[in-house]
């Protein structure tokens, strides 16, 4: 479960680095 929380977490920060840039 964690591992899966983390990804989450990326994805959601990648996603808003992407959408800032």
């Amino acid at each position: 479960m964690e591992i899966l929380q983390s990804r989450a977490f990326c994805l959601s920060t990648y996603r808003v680095y992407f959408v800032f840039n």
